[in-house]
């Protein structure tokens, strides 16, 4: 029988492991089109078969695109979930929910009058890799 040698992760480790992973999304991967001027977003991406009778529709999707902002302290999280886009624009998360929930947290965080987290990431504990 084989046995975990390896300690399970501190909560803490485990907090910022997943909120780099989240802005890396953002940052450097297929949320990209989520990403403002002024607060660092993190999200994640999704895109499925839309499902149907004996196993999946033929060219149907959900799109989905989970934001939230400001990464360094979450003020608001928000999902857009497209339901069978138009292919022609396209059909990924990253492509048609994105740049969505991007501009409802731009709004939002602005008319809550959040203040802007976006400063050297370097210096920010929740952003190092």
């Amino acid at each position: 029988m084989m046995t975990n040698t390896l300690p399970p992760l501190e909560p803490a480790a485990a907090e910022q492991f997943a909120r780099c992973v989240l802005l890396d999304v953002v940052r450097e991967g297929t949320g990209r089109r989520a990403a403002l001027t002024h607060w660092h977003v993190m999200g994640k991406t999704g895109t499925a078969q839309v499902p149907g009778p004996g196993g999946y529709e033929q060219d149907a999707y959900i799109s989905t695109f989970i934001g939230a902002a400001p990464a360094s302290r979450p003020r608001l999280v928000v999902t857009v979930m497209i339901f069978r886009p138009n292919r022609q624009i396209g059909y990924y998360g990253g492509t048609v929910a994105a740049p969505a929930v991007g501009e409802i947290l731009k709004q939002s965080l602005g008319y809550l009058g959040v203040a802007p987290d976006k400063y050297d990431v370097t210096q920010a504990a929740w952003a190092t890799r």
